[in-house]
């Protein structure tokens, strides 16, 4: 995934339009400054102190245009150049992310790629305890998989690499935990409006593989993929279905 910052050009257009309004000054003048690469209201004020002709100059707009914004703008009855001067682009920032090696817009990705893309924009701010609500509603197994495991893996508050986030999620999705490596798994039981604690323990207790087998669906590919990736007990057991599983990285568990 990639974050590419923008300044907000259409934006600051209409704001220094709104400045000048009242001036005389065409739309093509006002445009032809406001683009103008690495331009500010503070740039603009400058070449103004300067004079319309270091404004026509500058900004590559007639003489007669450039008078007209000079007088306004300079106009003592007025604090134009003050208002000026705090003009500025505003913010605007791309997310975009590689898709089967092509690098696709927001606005070019699916629900399920929009998801992940946002997701991993909020595991880049690292260091502030998350929670996951069935993250698998909205993204692709593919992502989970390739990339949010990952990012649990690495940025968990028990991890090799030093890791100072908490991760707590529910979900039904056996990547998660497993190849995520959680620390605690709590397997509830919802049911008549409450919630029952099942049991609870690290992955590497023999009763909480049970349980991720019998109630996650693909629970056990998750072991063999931990196996084959990672290294692990490989242990068969037969499949059956329950209710609900809450995973906690250390050391709550969150129901939904």
């Amino acid at each position: 995934m990639a974050i590419v910052a923008h300044g907000d050009r259409h934006r600051f257009i209409e704001d220094l339009r709104h400045l000048l309004q009242g001036s005389g000054a065409n739309g093509a003048a006002i445009e032809a400054i406001a683009m103008t690469d690495g331009v500010d209201g503070s740039t603009i004020a400058s070449a103004v102190t300067a004079g319309p002709a270091e404004l026509s100059q500058q900004f590559d707009v007639t003489t007669a245009q450039a008078n007209k914004i000079w007088t306004w703008l300079t106009d003592e009855n007025a604090d134009r150049t003050r208002e000026l001067e705090i003009l500025a682009p505003r913010d605007r920032v791309d997310i975009r992310l590689r898709v089967d090696g092509e690098v696709k817009t927001l606005d070019r990705l699916s629900a399920g790629q929009r998801a992940t893309a946002i997701l991993l924009l909020i595991f880049a701010i690292d260091g502030r305890c998350m929670i996951l609500d069935q993250p698998e509603d909205d993204l692709d197994n593919r992502f989970i998989f390739d990339d949010v495991v990952q990012m649990i893996r690495s940025q968990k508050a028990i991890s090799p690499s030093g890791g100072s986030r908490q991760i707590i999620a529910a979900t039904h999705n056996p990547n998660i935990p497993v190849l995520g490596d959680a620390e605690l798994v709590v397997v509830l039981d919802a049911g008549n409006d409450q919630v029952r604690v099942l049991a609870q323990g690290s992955i590497d207790a023999e009763d909480i593989r049970t349980h991720i087998r019998q109630v996650l669906e693909g629970g056990e590919e998750a072991f063999l993929r931990r196996y084959t990736k990672y290294g692990g007990i490989r242990l068969s057991l037969p499949s059956s279905r329950t209710a609900l599983v809450a995973i906690a990285e250390q050391p709550v568990a969150l129901a939904s």
